[in-house]
């Protein structure tokens, strides 16, 4: 199966369950090549700490800095080896790789 990148956009930040069903039905699909949380989701970097234990994508990418390596540590302290970029070239970038062939968004706005 192919890889698929999911883009989870939240405009206050709380991970809303459509984004969760969203990322179950991308699992079934292929393999989450990466999970990206946009600039609305500054305070849910928990939320996507546990994304990423649950669905274990390749790569992790948030809007900052800071929440780049806040993440980063979240999951090293999971154990977990998913790569974490953040801003627009690093989700360009997981969204041209060769092996994903699917972007789904869960876009939520206010």
């Amino acid at each position: 199966m192919g890889e698929v990148l999911v883009l989870v956009e939240h405009t206050n930040g709380d991970v809303k369950k459509v984004s969760l069903e969203l990322l179950a039905i991308a699992a079934g699909i292929g393999s989450p090549s990466a999970v990206v949380a946009g600039a609305g989701a500054g305070s849910a970097v928990a939320e996507l700490a546990a994304q990423c234990a649950q669905f274990r994508p390749a790569f992790a990418v948030v809007a900052t800095a800071t929440a780049a390596e806040e993440l980063s540590a979240l999951l090293k302290n999971k154990g977990l080896s998913t790569k974490v970029a953040y801003g627009e070239q690093a989700l360009c970038d997981v969204a041209s790789a060769a092996d994903c062939t699917t972007v789904m968004a869960a876009i939520v706005g206010a």
